[in-house]
This record gives structure tokens, sequence and C-alpha cells, in this order.
């Protein structure tokens, strides 16, 4: 074992959350700032960002704020926002990417357009964060990088097909990063969540709204992050999976709310 192979990460100080203006996104923003983290928020909505930015300093635990609008599909996009935590920060210890969108539905309702959209963003955005991060940890030989997955790349289901594509993809790209940080002191946490109570499952369905009690709560999966990239460094997590302890099977394809968009027959 050579002395790359030992992780040097100690303490989290600068953070980097991609999709980090609602959702699970949002929860790990506010985590990190309850935990006097200095954080960088990014999202592709400014009207999001504005709101998730004057929450977030409602918590004011002496965190340093800061946001850019930027969309992760586009890697120069994603290159100008960690170059400008890096400046800011003078040095990012942990990034996080939880940048994501979920469209379900009958395979032949679906578009080319939609395909794009949902393997653009939750694949190819996982690959421009981690390849636009790969370079400044690789050259301290420490950091980490987080993925925000879902439970849905472990396997299939009706009206999921693109969303669990571009999971299962994720999950597969993730686990191979995880090996290859490994013999560079980068550490890889992939997060696979079950069904979690987030405004993509805003809908006026009673169904959704009454099952909506027993799905995982956004904090819960912030909590679960946050005990993760603080572990001892010689303990590694490449992959953690998460379920709701009364999953709902009779909710499949059903979350029609913003960032959800359901393709009905």
């Amino acid at each position: 074992m050579t002395k790359n192979n030992i992780f040097k990460y100690k303490t989290i100080k600068n953070v980097i959350v991609f999709g980090g203006s609602s959702g699970i996104g949002l929860a790990i923003a506010l985590k990190l700032v309850q935990e006097g983290v200095n954080v960088m928020v990014v999202s592709r909505d400014e009207d999001k960002l504005r709101k998730a930015l004057a929450r977030l300093r409602r918590v004011d635990n002496n965190s340093k704020l800061y946001s850019t609008n930027i969309d992760v599909s586009k890697y120069d996009d994603v290159v100008r926002a960690m170059a400008l935590a890096n400046k800011t920060f003078g040095r990012t210890d942990c990034i996080i990417n939880s940048a994501g969108v979920s469209i379900h539905g009958e395979l032949d309702k679906f578009s080319e357009r939609d395909y794009d959209e949902v393997l653009n963003i939750n694949l190819k955005g996982m690959f421009n964060v981690a390849r636009a991060s790969w370079p400044i940890l690789k050259k301290t030989g420490s950091g980490q990088i987080v993925s925000i997955s879902s439970a849905s790349g472990l396997g299939g289901y009706p009206t999921g097909s693109i969303y669990c594509a571009s999971k299962s993809g994720v999950n597969a790209f993730m686990e191979s990063l995880a090996a290859e940080g490994k013999e560079i002191g980068i550490r890889i946490f992939n997060i696979c969540p079950g069904q979690v109570d987030t405004p993509i499952w805003n809908s006026e369905d009673e169904i959704i709204n009454h099952a909506r009690h027993d799905m995982l709560k956004a904090k819960s999966i912030a909590d679960l992050l946050w005990y993760l990239v603080n572990r001892p460094s010689d303990e590694f997590f490449p992959k953690v999976v998460i379920q709701p302890f009364k999953p709902q099977p009779n909710l499949l394809g059903r979350n029609k709310g913003r960032g959800g968009i359901y393709k009905k027959i």
C-alpha cells in the first residue's frame, strides 16, 4: 500500500452543492450550514436559488454562503462553478451533486427530448461534476465527492425506464470512480435513497399525499450524508442504500410535481 492509499481527509470546511436549491440538495445545504460549514449552492433555477439562499441565511451559524447559477449538463458551466468555489474558498473539501430530474411514463409516450433531459442532467451531470473536480482533488490527494443517486438505479419498474436507466448509470459510474479514487486518496460516496418526501411529489392526488407520511424525509438523507463524510478516514462506503420502512409500490410513476413529469396515456 502506497501513501496515496491513505485518505488525508480530516474535516469539512468548504462544500459546493450542485442542485442545492430544493429537495434533498437544499436539506443537505441546511445541514451543512447548521454545522458551520461554508457552502456554495449551485442551481440552474435562479428563482429557487434566491429563495434557498434566503432560507439558508436565516440559519445564521457563521457559515459563509455563496451561490452560482449553472446547468450541470454543460461541462463548461460546471468548470466555471468549480473554479469560482476554489477561488472563493481557497480549497473545496467536498463536492456534492444532488441535481436531478424525474420523468416517468409509458415508453411509447416518451420523446427523445425526455430521454435527453433525464440522461443529460442525471448521468452526464454527474460525469461533468466528477470530471471538473477530479484534477483539483487529485492534486491534493484528498477530498470527497458525494452523489445523491436513487434506489431506482438498483432495478427497473413500470414507467421508470428512462429514470431507472439514468440512475443505474450513475451507480455504475460512481462505483468505478470509488475504486479509482481509492488509489489517490479521494473518497467517493454514492447515496441511493428510496422514496423521499420532496416537492417532486407535489400533487392533488390523495393517494400520494397520504403516502408521503411514510416516505423518507430529505433531512434524513442530509443527516446520513453528514455522518458518512465525517467517518474516520480509513472507512469506505462507496454505496449506501436507504429505504423507507414502509415503501409505497403503488406510487411508481406517479411523481407529477415540479421536477417530475408523468407521461399519461
